[in-house]
C-alpha cells in the first residue's frame, strides 16, 4: 500500500510517499524450507570379501528446489556376522564422498538393524553391538579408499560435506567388505533431504509525470 503526506500538497513543496509491504503468506519471506524423502529398495548383497552387489546402488533426486541444509541417511535391515568388516560410502551428485561407517561394530552379529545417520547423532561403537534405537553420525575408524567406480579418497567425515550444494542428481551408495570371512546384506536404503531456498523480493515504484524524486529514506 502507498500513502502520501501532506495531502493535499501545495505546488512546488515536498511530498512524502510511504510504501508499506506486507506478506500475506502462506510462508515467511526470505527463506523456504523443503523436505524430501527418496529410497532405493534394491537388495544389497555383501560378500565374504570385496564389492557388494550391486556396487553402487543409486537413488535419484529431481527438481528439488534450494540448497542442502540437513540430511539423514537410512540403511534398512542391515545384516552382517562381523560388522567391523564393512565400509559404506555415500557419494553425492557433485562427486563428494562421505564415509557413513567403517570398522565399526566389531564382531558382534548385526541382525535386521536399521542404521540411521545424521550429523547430530552419536558415534558408532568401535566394538559394541549396533542398534536400531540410536541415530548415529558418520564414523570412520580407518578406511582408506574404495575400489572404482567409487571416487578416490580422501572422503568427508560428516554429512555437512554436502551442505550448500544442489541435491538433484544421482546419489550413490558403495558398500565394501574388507575381510574374507563374513558376509551380509542391506535391504535397501534412503535419504531424507532438507533444502533452503532464499527468496529475493524487488519493489519498483514509478513516480507520476511531473514529479522529481529527491531521495529514499
Amino acid at each position: 500500500s502507498k500513502s502520501d503526506a501532506p495531502d493535499p500538497v501545495n505546488a512546488g513543496t515536498p511530498l512524502t510517499y510511504t510504501i508499506t509491504v506486507t506478506n500475506a503468506g502462506p510462508v515467511s519471506a526470505g527463506a523456504l524450507t523443503t523436505t524430501l524423502a527418496v529410497t532405493d529398495a534394491r537388495y544389497i548383497g555383501i560378500p565374504w570379501a570385496g564389492s557388494a552387489l550391486p556396487y553402487p546402488t543409486t537413488a535419484y533426486v529431481d527438481s528439488m528446489p534450494g540448497l542442502l541444509q540437513n540430511m539423514t541417511v537410512t540403511l534398512n535391515d542391515f545384516n552382517h556376522t562381523y560388522p567391523g568388516d564393512v565400509s559404506v560410502l555415500l557419494v553425492g551428485p557433485s562427486g563428494q564422498g562421505v564415509v557413513l561407517m567403517s570398522n565399526a561394530g566389531g564382531g558382534t552379529d548385526a541382525a535386521g538393524v536399521t542404521l540411521r545417520f545424521n550429523d547430530a547423532g552419536a558415534a558408532l561403537p568401535a566394538n559394541d553391538a549396533l542398534t536400531s534405537t540410536l541415530v548415529y553420525r558418520p564414523t570412520n575408524y580407518g578406511i582408506g579408499g574404495l575400489p572404482a567406480p567409487a571416487p578416490s579418497s580422501p572422503y568427508g567425515g560428516s554429512l555437512s560435506t554436502f551442505n550448500g550444494a544442489s541435491p538433484n542428481g544421482d546419489w550413490e551408495l558403495y558398500v565394501y567388505d574388507n575381510v574374507d570371512s563374513d558376509g551380509g546384506s542391506i535391504a535397501g536404503w534412503g535419504l531424507q533431504l532438507t533444502t533452503v531456498t532464499t527468496d529475493t523480493v524487488t519493489l519498483t515504484d514509478t513516480l507520476p509525470s511531473g514529479l522529481t524524486g529527491v531521495g529514499v529514506p
